[in-house]
């Protein structure tokens, strides 16, 4: 009989299902009744939120040298509950590595040293409040700080080989006299217990590190940061700038803030299950316009003044006139960043410091007048022999007869200039000396900025308003105040032909890719106000303040230099009358004279009485010479053409008799 081939397929394929299904049966029998699998008890997982922080962005100067950057270190942690009678053992495996004598390390891993009873009210079984006390135990205690990236690696490896060549050993003893079941399941728990050692024994906590390498360098400028707080004041792990461009561009350099929320069972992750899993952004890298090398050029020289002064502070700037850029920013005594001292001075002088600038105002006041038309370059004045009593005006050095107006300037005469001033409209000299950024804000983006003070004659009558004696004051610096970066910026216009920039101190803001995410420009502050003949006018008359008036310290070899000396009395702290023993010393200009390519400012604060160094000259001049003969020799600079130096006898200098006369003495 022939057998039909479908129907022996047919019987061979229902076999094989019944013998898959009998399988099946036979596992799930087994799985439900002999070995049923342990559910995971919801008291088992553990849910966890790990917050990441991206690393903060790096401050770098003009060039791309970094100024203030970030590095990660680790704070190494162990839970003494975790460890429990292990911790003699664990002790013993790590205090070489870490460094710290076993004896040491066994008494922070003893539970029995971090527990606590600590009181907490309760509600007792009749309703009543009661004070009972409970334990409380330290789970995360520091066993070493500071740990660099590279020593942790190193320190997570042993881990990692912690007593594997004994662990087979170990395991044989323990269970050669169990049973197989029961062996097993004692080599799984021997093993599960010594991963959590490995991996949980000894915890690394990422910290991250602000590092600024060049310390104190630009330190008033860069700033610095602490830990960041929330809303119940409690210190986060995140940086937070605290002054300087740490603080106004926090929000650009902190970076973004990224959050895991997953579950744990049994230190092991439920990766499956997580519910939330943002990475973190490193910050952006801010590029100031400062230049290393001349802000250090700077600190040193400003840093000698001192030691020679001894006053309580020197400030000085360096400005590029065309841009308005900061080349250097130096306020001295300064501090380190993040290791501040009680002698730390942190206050910011260019901008917080307002002073009455003395002489070096004269500047501003000789421009108005010659803009004006109403007095020209050639014209002479007289002295009135260094004293005019109606407003009270002198001259530390009296010298008789008529001057022209360069060497009026020159020898720095306050009777001449409050001549000169009282030209002028009250409403006109106001309107010229807020045009040139008097009186507000200059911009600077380092926090809260002084305005400094401008009288207005609508003041008249008002306490310390506007009197008799405002505008002849103000030709020679008083009955104003000005901050040093005002003053630079005020400078940097006459320099540049007529233009007022805002300071300029970001270049830009990039990624940590280099990427450049926003450019900064020049921004000017309203139209220009002088005419190209005048600025001509005050560049060649501030050139004769250093070749032959009272700013002859400020002379640099090989580049002609155009400035003014100022020295101003001060009002003691409380006081009322101008003192004659505390002063300020200034001294304002630019170079090369016929190109300029730098304007510089300094001012002494109370600076010695020895020898009358506490004249601008004196005082101010041999910094700004320092300042300026390194920082045109770092930029490659042309040099100044040599020309023939002018006589300062002649025709620059007319008495009413006609015939030349002795120069006037140059003061210190």
């Amino acid at each position: 009989m022939e057998r039909d081939p479908s129907s022996f397929w047919l019987r061979i394929f229902t076999w094989m299902t019944a013998a898959g299904l009998s399988v099946a049966a036979g596992r799930l029998a087994w799985v439900q009744v002999v070995q049923p699998l342990q559910p995971i008890e919801s008291t088992d997982v553990t849910d966890r939120v790990i917050v990441r922080h991206g690393r903060r962005g790096m401050i770098r100067d003009g060039q791309g040298t970094p100024l203030a950057l970030s590095h990660t270190i680790y704070n190494l942690k162990v839970d003494p509950h975790l460890l429990g009678k292990d911790a003699s053992r664990f002790a013993e495996a790590t205090a070489p590595w870490l460094g710290l004598p076993e004896v040491e390390l066994r008494t922070l891993l003893d539970l029995s040293n971090h527990i606590r009873w600590v009181p907490r009210a309760m509600t007792n079984a009749a309703g009543r409040l009661e004070t009972n006390r409970v334990a409380w135990t330290n789970r995360s205690v520091l066993v070493k700080s500071g740990v660099l990236p590279q020593e942790w690696e190193v320190i997570r490896g042993n881990l990692h080989k912690l007593w594997r060549p004994e662990q087979t050993n170990e395991i044989k003893r323990m269970t050669a006299e169990l049973p197989r079941r029961q062996r097993n399941q004692a080599i799984r728990l021997y093993r599960e217990r010594m991963n959590q050692l490995r991996v949980l024994g000894l915890v690394g906590e990422p910290v991250e590190l602000r590092s600024y390498p060049h310390e104190s360098v630009a330190a008033h400028t860069i700033g610095y940061v602490t830990n960041a707080l929330d809303a119940q004041q409690r210190p986060l792990d995140q940086l937070g700038g605290v002054m300087g461009i740490e603080r106004q561009f926090n929000e650009q350099l902190r970076g973004r803030v990224g959050q895991l929320m997953t579950h744990v069972t049994k230190g092991k992750e439920l990766a499956a299950e997580r519910e939330l899993d943002l990475k973190a952004l490193d910050g952006m890298d801010v590029v100031l316009t400062l230049d290393l090398r001349i802000q250090s050029i700077a600190e040193q020289a400003v840093a000698a003044g001192f030691a020679r002064l001894s006053p309580k502070s020197i400030t000085a700037i360096v400005v590029r006139p065309q841009t308005g850029e900061i080349l250097a920013l130096v306020c001295h005594p300064g501090f380190v960043p993040g290791r501040m001292g009680a002698e730390s001075q942190t206050v910011n002088y260019a901008t917080r410091m307002q002073i009455e600038p003395g002489s070096t105002f004269k500047i501003f006041i000789y421009a108005a007048v010659l803009n004006e038309g109403l007095a020209q370059p050639d014209d002479t004045e007289d002295t009135e022999n260094g004293r005019w009593a109606r407003y009270r005006i002198s001259d530390d050095h009296r010298k008789p007869g008529r001057f022209s107006l360069e060497d009026c300037f020159a020898q720095s005469f306050n009777v001449v200039a409050a001549k000169l001033t009282l030209r002028l409209p009250e409403n006109v000299l106001v309107r010229y000396m807020t045009n040139f950024g008097f009186g507000t804000p200059s911009g600077l983006p380092l926090g809260y900025e002084e305005r400094g003070r401008v009288k207005f004659p609508a003041t008249r009558g008002q306490r310390n308003g506007w009197d008799g004696f405002t505008q002849s004051r103000m030709a020679y610096g008083y009955s104003i105040t000005a901050t040093p970066i005002q003053m630079a910026m005020a400078l940097a216009m006459i320099a540049n032909g007529g233009t007022l920039y805002e300071p300029q101190l970001v270049k830009r803001i990039q990624g940590p890719g280099g990427e450049v995410l926003r450019e900064f420009s020049p921004r000017k502050r309203g139209a220009d106000l002088l005419k190209p003949d005048t600025i001509q006018t005050m560049h060649r008359f501030m050139r004769r303040v250093v070749t032959h008036g009272t700013g002859g310290k400020a002379a640099v070899d090989d580049w002609a230099v155009a400035g003014k000396t100022g020295t101003a009395r001060k009002i003691p702290p409380g006081e009322t009358e101008y003192s004659s023993r505390i002063f300020y010393g200034s001294f304002a200009g630019f170079l090369p004279a016929e190109d300029p390519q730098l304007a510089i400012f300094v001012v002494v604060d109370e600076p010695t009485l020895v020898d009358k160094a506490y004249y601008g000259g004196a005082a101010a001049g041999p910094i700004f010479a320092e300042i300026a003969r390194g920082a045109a020799a770092y930029l490659a600079i042309r040099p100044s053409p040599k020309v023939g130096t002018p006589d300062l006898s002649g025709t620059g200098n007319v008495p009413p008799s006609g015939k030349p006369i002795v120069a006037a003495q140059t003061p210190p």
